[in-house]
């Protein structure tokens, strides 16, 4: 996990090509189903995305947890 912001439940997750590989792959799958069980959601960028839409990146990010710790707070 590279970042989380606990208000939203939401996982920042920066890949790079070793998550490719269908082993690591299939990790990536199962921890992230088990994160969901538990209210999170993941995100995950690619190292290239971030590199070339930084400002795409962090606006997807702000929304969602903008989004998401409104909602958590109306509960």
């Amino acid at each position: 996990m590279d970042f989380v912001c606990l208000r939203a439940k939401a996982i920042i997750e920066i890949d790079g090509g070793g998550h490719v590989a269908p082993a690591q792959a299939a990790r990536d799958v199962r921890r992230d189903q088990m994160l969901s069980t538990m209210g999170f959601v993941v995100l995950r960028f690619w190292n290239e995305e971030i590199d070339t839409n930084a400002d795409g990146v962090a606006q997807t990010i702000f929304e969602l947890c903008t989004t998401r710790a409104r909602n958590n707070n109306m509960k």
